[in-house]
């Protein structure tokens, strides 16, 4: 591969933000040519090394899969009941909510599943709960309620 040929292919991976209403951009031609390909960050980046640099990077994915539960507003609610509580029964859910047993009983299920709650049987009834261990990520979820802006999202 010839030098041009080279340098063609090079300018295929640089990309340039222009801001349009300007008049003192130079042409992109011109700045790509000035550009240093070795020297743009990521292409020599080597990227193991630099994602190990991120502590908590390999928690991501169990993280935001906790963040989808507690994500829909039934869950969300479902959670703080049993934050103001120790241990809540399933009728209590059940009237809280103007909806069908069965979907409560869905997203209860999926609490359990994903570890925010755990329940105990006593007759038909099912007392829930949320594990010691969980309670201060969720007393934390619950502060940011009070912080969220109003118009967000």
């Amino acid at each position: 591969m010839s030098l041009e040929e080279q340098k063609k292919k090079e300018k295929k991976v640089v990309k340039i933000v222009a801001i349009r209403g300007r008049d003192d951009i130079a042409d992109l031609d011109e700045i790509i040519d000035k550009v240093d390909l070795k020297q743009i960050c990521c292409i020599s980046l080597d990227r193991k090394e630099y994602l190990s640099g991120i502590d908590v990077f390999e928690q991501a994915d169990d993280f935001s899969s906790q963040l989808k539960l507690i994500a829909n507003p039934i869950r969300l609610k479902i959670l703080l009941i049993l934050l103001n509580k120790e241990w809540a029964c399933n009728c209590e859910f059940e009237s809280a909510f103007n909806e069908h047993q069965t979907l409560i009983s869905h997203h209860l299920r999926n609490l359990r599943e994903g570890g925010l709650i755990t329940f105990q049987k006593k007759g038909q009834w099912k007392f829930y709960k949320i594990p010691d261990e969980i309670r201060p990520f969720l007393e934390k979820v619950r502060g940011l309620i009070y912080i969220l802006p109003k118009k967000c999202c």
